[in-house]
């Protein structure tokens, strides 16, 4: 199992090894998907693939994603487990 924080407003996720997650699955694309961290939000983004990005089990193009969230991408399943407020600098 594999913990990954987001720093960044955009996380890349795909098979490609310079992806913020990268993931050994053969039925996922190079850049699957993009998780934009917003106000409101980390929102997930499909990035057109074939196989789809799957979340709780649905199909999804776009999702704001929540705690306890299991996205599907190929075989491989990422679980959201904490969502924190961005701190703004004092």
């Amino acid at each position: 199992m594999k913990t990954v924080t987001l720093h960044d407003p955009v996380l890349r996720i795909g098979t490609d090894p310079r992806s913020q997650l990268s993931i050994d699955d053969a039925t996922a694309s190079r850049t699957h998907a993009v998780v934009e961290v917003r106000e409101d939000g980390p929102t997930l983004i499909d990035l057109g693939t074939n196989s789809g990005t799957w979340v709780n089990g649905a199909r999804v193009n776009r999702c704001r994603l929540r705690v306890g969230d299991d996205i599907r991408i190929g075989s491989t399943h990422i679980y959201v487990e904490r969502i924190e407020e961005a701190s703004t600098p004092s």
